[in-house]
């Protein structure tokens, strides 16, 4: 962006930090709502209109994996014509608003030609959305200029998912257990690193990961892994295994998946301090990562049992409503976040009291980082980091009384036949397959029409 536009932007962001667009479509997502859903820490139709994604693109991958959601047939699709890619886009630019997250995946879409999923990539900036690329990894670790097509298009955001579960990574085609899979993480790492420093972007990456009862154990490793990585990593996602597509449930629900987070950090962490959708579909929790020259320090943002650091953040959440900073330039932000906060004097009392409680009530932490910094002050950097589990649904899951309420509470959702559909339901209720078939159909008369031609 131009120094001047940038400028305009962020005198823009302070005069008006809220985006009509934007509160049009977090307010009708926030009328659809369960009533009981709409809690004060609840972040979908507040702060965010929810996440989506796009099917369709590239349903075959080259990985055979023994918990993938696609259905046996997906290796045999042709990718979908980029204008049809696009009219998803669109659809979910119209429920998400600006500023929107929206995943590309479909089976592996770096499977497509660099330049096609540019294309896609582009268009979604076009469109004000986020572009988050989901992959295995695989072929950017193969071809690191593949990303760079990528992020020369606009994409910041990539989501790599590998685990244990995962069938033909090369190197490694059946890992055993995720140790095996850290020489895997630590290229990823690498390949972040290294592209920041030959291209100047910085890649905002995520984690994936299938959970099932064998590699649940491993977990507080992991989390450490990805702590200890901080910032290369700010996400983390944990998902426990649904019986959908090609999977079988191994016995590892979202519980037992808390249970070991809480078993690293040596605490209960609060599983529902910030609500994204409905309780029983995600966890998540929010840290601040301190690093010294030194040590790393997690500091919990809504800490469990301090009713204080709720209520701090549920009037955050509402004091944010309709404010795009998702993905902005951090002058355009910072601008935006002091706008809102300057029209709410009484929020910025509330924070400056926060802060002083918080920083008195931590005082013990806060001396051991002092400690632990003061030789070298300036090389102490401090991150974000969540940690989320989120709970995808069976067909016979999806068919209970509690299944239709997480369904319309859905907070991740896919463009279908023009509306936008619950991930779980079209996954599990047969709305992907349906797609297939369409597509098909469609192919078959245009090989029609074509030779009759």
């Amino acid at each position: 962006m131009p120094r001047s536009k940038a400028w305009i932007a962020v005198i823009r962001g302070l005069i008006q930090p809220y985006d009509r667009r934007r509160q049009d479509a977090v307010n009708k997502v926030w009328n659809q709502l369960p009533v009981h859903t709409q809690a004060p820490s609840q972040v979908l139709g507040t702060f965010s209109a929810g996440c989506a994604a796009t099917h369709g693109i590239h349903e075959r991958c080259d990985f055979g994996c023994t918990a993938c959601y696609l259905p046996k047939t997906a290796n045999l699709m042709k990718p979908m014509p980029l204008d049809a890619v696009f009219e998803q886009l669109r659809v979910i630019r119209e429920h998400l608003g600006p500023g929107g997250n929206v995943q590309l995946t479909s089976g592996e879409v770096t499977l497509l030609p660099a330049n096609e999923l540019a294309q896609v990539v582009a268009k979604s900036r076009e469109l004000d959305l986020s572009p988050m690329l989901m992959t295995h990894g695989q072929n950017l670790l193969d071809d690191p200029s593949y990303l760079k097509h990528l992020t020369d298009a606009g994409l910041t955001k990539v989501c790599f998912h590998v685990d244990t579960h995962q069938r033909g990574r090369r190197g490694i085609p059946r890992p055993q257990n995720e140790g095996q899979l850290l020489y895997v993480r630590n290229a990823i790492a690498e390949l972040l690193t290294t592209h920041h420093k030959e291209n100047g972007r910085r890649i905002k990456a995520a984690s994936s990961l299938t959970i099932t009862a064998e590699n649940a154990p491993e977990l507080p490793e992991i989390i450490d892994w990805f702590l200890d990585k901080a910032p290369a990593f700010r996400l983390l996602s944990l998902q426990p295994v649904a019986e959908v597509g090609r999977t079988k449930h191994r016995g590892s629900s979202a519980d037992d998946v808390w249970t070991q987070v809480n078993r690293y950090f040596g605490r209960n962490i609060d599983p529902h301090a910030f609500w994204f959708g409905h309780k029983a579909c995600s966890k998540i929790a929010v840290f601040m990562v301190v690093k010294t020259t030194r040590e790393r320090f997690e500091w919990e943002a809504v800490r469990s049992g301090f009713p204080m650091d709720r209520a701090f953040f549920d009037r955050a959440i509402e004091t944010f409503r309709g404010v795009v900073i998702n993905d902005q330039p951090f002058p355009i932000a910072a601008s935006r976040i002091v706008g809102a906060m300057i029209r709410r004097p009484l929020f910025l009392l509330h924070a400056v009291i926060y802060g002083i409680r918080r920083l008195w009530q931590q005082k013990k932490l806060v001396r051991k980082i002092l400690a632990s910094s003061w030789s070298k002050p300036f090389q102490t950097r401090a991150f974000p980091f969540a940690i989320v589990v989120h709970d995808f649904m069976s067909a016979d899951q999806i068919e209970t009384p509690l299944g239709q309420e997480r369904v319309s509470a859905c907070a991740f959702k896919v463009p279908y036949k023009g509306e936008m559909v619950s991930m779980c339901a079209f996954n599990a209720m047969g709305h992907r397959q349906a797609s297939y078939d369409e597509s098909r159909s469609i192919s078959d008369r245009a090989s029609c029409s074509e030779a009759t031609v």
